[in-house]
C-alpha cells in the first residue's frame, strides 16, 4: 500500500487528538482495492476493466477502460496532472493525465531492463519513478530526462533477506515496508539511512517524516523520536487508509469513507 508527497498534507494530527472525535464527511460504496488520492482530493481507483476518478464530492468525473493494460497493481496520484499506474501481471507502467488519458502508452519493463517488476511509484518530481526488480533484488530510479537510471543492487544482502510488502517515496526518502523487519529508509540516491522497527502492518503513510499505520483497532502515529500515539479507529473492518489535509480516508471491504476529527 502507497503513500504521497503533498505539500499541504495533514495538520490536525500535529496538534494531538485529546477532546476530539471522528466525524464522517462522505461515503462511497464500492469494493475496489487499488486506489490513491491526488493533491486536490480526487480519488482514483481501479475496478474490473476500468479506472475511475471521483471528485471531492465522491461523484464520478472520469472513467477509462483499461482492458489492454491488465489488472492494475498500484496507482500513484502524487501529482494532480499526472498519475502512474502499474500492472505486475502485464509488466506495464503507464502515465495518465488528469482525465485518465494515457500520455505515454504502456511502457514495458522488459524494455527498461527490468526482469520482473513487483512495485512502482513516483520519485520526487513527476518525470522520475522507482521500480523494484524482484528477480534481481534491485531498485531502478528512472528519469525521463536522463539516459541511464540510478540503480540500487543486492538489497537482500544489504537488508538481510527482507520480505518486501510495498514501497513509496515521501520527502525525498524511499520507504520500504517489509513483512519481517519493519521499515527501511533510503535517500533518493539509494543510500540506506535508517530502519524503523514498527509492528507488523500492511499499510503505512509518511507525513513530514511522521509515520501513520494501522494496528489492531487503532491508527498509530509514530513521531521521529519513536513516540507512538494510538488513535482509535472510527469503525471496524478498516483495511487501508490515506491522509490528505484535515481528512483521513478509510477503506473497508465495501466502502470508502472520508473522516475528519472534530472537537467535542
Amino acid at each position: 500500500m502507497k503513500a504521497a508527497v503533498i505539500i499541504f498534507m495533514v495538520t490536525l494530527f500535529c496538534h494531538g487528538i485529546i477532546g476530539q472525535e471522528w466525524k464522517l464527511k462522505r461515503s462511497y460504496t464500492s469494493n475496489f482495492k487499488v486506489w490513491d488520492i491526488d493533491p486536490l482530493g480526487n480519488i482514483i481507483y481501479a475496478q474490473n476493466d476500468a479506472l475511475y476518478k471521483l471528485d471531492t464530492a465522491f461523484s464520478v468525473q472520469f472513467k477509462q477502460s483499461i482492458k489492454g493494460f491488465g489488472n492494475i497493481t498500484s496507482i500513484d496520484a502524487t501529482y494532480a496532472q499526472k498519475t502512474l499506474i502499474f500492472s505486475k501481471d502485464m509488466q506495464y507502467i503507464s502515465f495518465l493525465d488528469n482525465t485518465l488519458t494515457s500520455t505515454s502508452g504502456n511502457k514495458r519493463l522488459e524494455d527498461l531492463g527490468v526482469d520482473y517488476g513487483k512495485f512502482a511509484c513516483f520519485s520526487q518530481i513527476s518525470t522520475r519513478y522507482w521500480v523494484y526488480d524482484d528477480v534481481n533484488s534491485k531498485f531502478f530510479r528512472f528519469d525521463d530526462g536522463a539516459k541511464e537510471p540510478i540503480l540500487v543492487e543486492n538489497l537482500n544482502l544489504l537488508l538481510n533477506q527482507i520480505i518486501l510488502i510495498d514501497f513509496f517515496e515521501s520527502n525525498n526518502y524511499l520507504y520500504l515496508l517489509t513483512e519481517n523487519k519493519g521499515i527501511y529508509l533510503f535517500d533518493n540516491f539509494g543510500t540506506l539511512v535508517n530502519r524503523i522497527p514498527i509492528a507488523k502492518t500492511t499499510t503505512v503513510q509518511a507525513v513530514n517524516e511522521i509515520l501513520y499505520y494501522l494496528k489492531d483497532d487503532s491508527l498509530v502515529k509514530r513521531e521521529k523520536d519513536g513516540y507512538e500515539t494510538l488513535i482509535p479507529l472510527p469503525e471496524k473492518g478498516i483495511e487501508d487508509f490515506k491522509i490528505l489535509g484535515d481528512y483521513v480516508y478509510f477503506k473497508t471491504e465495501s466502502a470508502l469513507k472520508k473522516y475528519s476529527l472534530k472537537k467535542n
